[in-house]
């Protein structure tokens, strides 16, 4: 139910709480907070989503108290109708695939809202959802801690904002060292498909009024996978992503303290390590990978970003010289079993699961 124009303030205080407390029930909590402190916000997560880790990060170097809502990526909570309502509480202007030049890229300003994603901030006190990470960061950082009022932090917030995470991800690498279980996860055919079918799957029960913002997610979908099925569009992403980390290789001399900035590109170099493809994407440029070695060190982004991550192999020494001998094992153990899971279920989707209906196989696009 939306609120309607003539509703009192304290009926519209009513039906944001009944809101906030239906999505609560969905998700897991994770407390970074004393036990019994009073918190203010709610943080809605994956735990390993490069946009998750940016508002973690600055969070918890703000020393920030949230309660994580953690949600469930491999039950596709993020797409329950309860998530969804409350996310579309923080309004903004839903993405129009049929109008973006969509380049991999995750950005709101540019973009538009995706109404299916994470991270959403709740703001109990104000009784106020945010949706956008960028955004988020900067409405938390009430005491200025993180820099936001420096233009170059600006500038590299708008850099990673703007960095095409989904091309690196989905995308063709030559030569391709990302995980195995992603190589496998990530053909265009198989992960549309299962994406497309599960949207489809909680769009059709999902109540009248917010249909049409599983039609908006569908639709960009389709977008993302005929594009990741164009060579040229996934070069360009490989190109975009080179070209941020000259301007941070270039810019990093005048870099000051610790800032928002840093939590921003230590979420997407780690990533980009995760994946491999760091090593390649930062050759010739001096700054980058002892920038990177530095801030592993940072307790506040070891807790936002490194316990919690994609499980692997490239990350076990970083693991292991940061967080010991426990995380290290518990990466390569992850790597193991995420791997032996991905090769069951593709034996399945190509064995034994029925195909999609053709209403559905018309949406996903080229293959």
């Amino acid at each position: 139910k939306r609120t309607s124009p003539g509703q009192t303030p304290g009926a519209m205080a009513e039906e944001f709480d009944e809101i906030v407390a239906a999505a609560a029930r969905i998700a897991e909590e994770v407390r970074y907070a004393k036990q019994g402190a009073s918190v203010r916000y709610e943080l809605y997560a994956f735990p390993a989503s490069i946009c998750s880790e940016k508002v973690r990060g600055c969070l918890i170097a703000a020393k920030v108290d949230f309660i994580e809502r953690r949600l469930d990526y491999l039950r596709a909570q993020n797409y329950e109708a309860a998530y969804v309502r409350l996310r579309r509480l923080g309004g903004g202007t839903v993405m129009d695939a049929s109008r973006v030049d969509w380049d991999g890229s995750t950005s709101v300003a540019t973009h538009g809202v995706d109404p299916l994603v994470v991270p959403t901030l709740v703001d109990l006190e104000r009784r106020k959802v945010v949706v956008d990470s960028r955004a988020i960061m900067e409405y938390i950082d009430e005491t200025g801690v993180l820099g936001f009022g420096d233009p170059l932090v600006q500038k590299h917030l708008d850099l990673v904002d703007n960095f095409p995470h989904l091309s690196i991800l989905y995308g063709r690498q030559a030569p391709d060292r990302r995980p195995w279980f992603i190589r496998r996860q990530m053909v265009q055919a198989f992960q549309g498909r299962r994406q497309l079918e599960l949207q489809t799957l909680y769009r059709d029960k999902a109540p009248d009024d917010l249909k049409p913002l599983y039609d908006a997610k569908l639709a960009k979908t389709s977008l993302a996978w005929s594009r990741f099925a164009d060579s040229t569009t996934t070069d360009g992403g490989f190109e975009a992503a080179r070209a941020a980390l000259r301007t941070l290789d270039a810019d990093l001399p005048s870099f000051r303290g610790f800032t928002a900035a840093d939590v921003a590109w230590f979420s997407t170099l780690f990533r980009l390590q995760a994946f491999g493809c760091l090593d390649t994407l930062a050759a010739g440029l001096d700054n980058v990978q002892p920038y990177f070695l530095r801030l592993q060190a940072v307790p506040a982004l070891q807790e936002a970003v490194m316990a919690d991550n994609i499980p692997s192999l490239a990350l076990v020494p970083i693991a292991y010289t940061h967080l010991g001998l426990r995380s290290a094992l518990k990466y390569a153990l992850l790597y193991a079993v995420v791997s032996v899971h991905t090769v069951i279920l593709g034996a399945y989707l190509r064995w034994f699961a029925p195909p999609p209906p053709p209403s559905l196989s018309r949406r996903t696009g080229p293959e």
